[in-house]
């Protein structure tokens, strides 16, 4: 169960890579000063869009089935323990003047099952986009099937990221305290994946100072100035949905030693 999200991530990375290499053996967008093309453009056609519809396909396939074991394993039982909500910051929020208030907070079952819910959609709706973008190529022109492949790349990006919204919501004020030690390090990975995508703006400023080094063209910078953004916010959604790897092994060992506890604890108590 745990090799799928990495089986995902694998098989991804290696769509792309081998869709770079082809790609440039055929257009030589690297002596042109380009490094990072839009990962659409990696599979237009020949071997690598066979390759890139294959890849994707068969990555968000994957990532359906994460979703799956994901609402099995942790959505479910989060869900059914309660968000922790503050019933402070709502009673300020209707009397701002009364901020003398002690600190209370209560769980709320249908918030976090609402929560899983929406989770769930998200994680579906992502992995569909997955899909149609990879099974609909881009085309050099507009037409129906870039449509579709533009259509199915916005849904993976809304998806993931409603997605990561709805999970991080369940993970930091789930009512169970097992469980929030449990998730305590994956729920840091995810956070660093989330935050990833405003950090990588930095990096067109390196390659700014770059294209003044180098001499590279105003074309290959504004493609790399693209690529850049768009190959690290598609690496840290991937990223996000690897760490379900590291969740689905704790859930399980975690439910093994669950229930051996629970059986001496029976048996223990026949002997008596």
């Amino acid at each position: 169960v745990s090799l799928i999200p990495i089986a995902a991530a694998i098989i991804s990375g290696f769509t792309v890579a081998a869709c770079y290499i082809l790609t440039e053996a055929k257009d030589q967008f690297l002596a042109k000063g380009v490094v990072f093309p839009a990962i659409s453009f990696l599979g237009r056609e020949g071997d690598a869009k066979f390759i890139y519809q294959i890849g994707f396909v068969t990555t968000g396939i994957l990532l359906l089935l994460v979703i799956g074991l994901l609402h099995i394993f942790l959505l479910k039982p989060l869900s059914e323990t309660g968000l922790i909500v503050n019933l402070t910051e709502e009673k300020q929020k209707a009397s701002p003047s009364d901020s003398k208030q002690s600190s209370q907070t209560s769980i709320d079952k249908d918030a976090s099952k609402l929560c899983a819910k929406r989770a769930v959609r998200m994680g579906v709706l992502s992995a569909v986009g997955v899909i149609v973008q990879g099974a609909f190529v881009l085309e050099m022109e507009i037409s129906t099937q870039t449509l579709l492949h533009w259509g199915g790349a916005l849904m993976f990006i809304a998806g993931a990221q409603a997605h990561a919204t709805e999970v991080l919501c369940l993970y930091e004020t789930t009512a169970s305290t097992a469980l929030q030690r449990l998730l305590k390090s994956s729920l840091k990975w995810k956070i660093a994946c989330v935050n990833s995508p405003g950090i990588i703006f930095i990096i067109p400023l390196l390659l700014q100072a770059l294209r003044i080094v180098s001499g590279l063209g105003a074309g290959a910078f504004v493609q790399n100035f693209m690529g850049v953004m768009q190959w690290g916010v598609v690496a840290s959604y991937i990223l996000f949905f690897l760490s379900y790897a590291f969740d689905f092994y704790l859930a399980l060992t975690s439910f093994k030693t669950q229930e051996k506890a629970n059986f001496q604890s029976k048996a223990s108590k026949k002997n008596d």
